[in-house]
């Protein structure tokens, strides 16, 4: 297949040189690449224009704090409140309420098996 529409050449090829092209759309895009001239010198043609922005940029190390949100959003099971986080209250924590709710359910199962498994005096008078 061969891209036609110059705007959409154009667009694909600063996608692709941005890095904002991932996965299968990438992979197409390079096959299109490897038969489609005009589409590598619209892709040189952008990095060429996008390269002195990457000179001029400095290297800035991320601090922890995002290191930790990236691992959090990755894996959620490493996710662990900050040091100086406030203990949160009884009430907001997720134990309170499985036992609360186990509890209930427990009450309430006692509730129904008392009223249908007791005999109730006879009423006929």
């Amino acid at each position: 297949m061969k891209i036609v529409d110059p705007r959409a050449r154009s667009l694909l090829a600063a996608e692709y040189v941005t890095g904002a092209m991932h996965g299968a759309a990438r992979r197409r895009f390079e096959l299109w690449l490897r038969s489609d001239p005009g589409l590598r010198r619209e892709v040189q043609q952008w990095t060429a224009r996008l390269m002195p922005l990457d000179d001029r940029a400095t290297e800035v190390a991320p601090s922890p704090a995002v290191w930790d949100a990236i691992s959090a959003r990755i894996d959620p099971a490493r996710r662990s409140a900050p040091a100086d986080a406030p203990a949160k209250a009884w009430w907001h924590r997720l134990a309170f309420w499985r036992w609360t709710s186990g509890l209930s359910t427990a009450a309430v199962a006692l509730l129904v098996g008392w009223i249908v498994l007791v005999p109730r005096p006879d009423t006929a008078a």
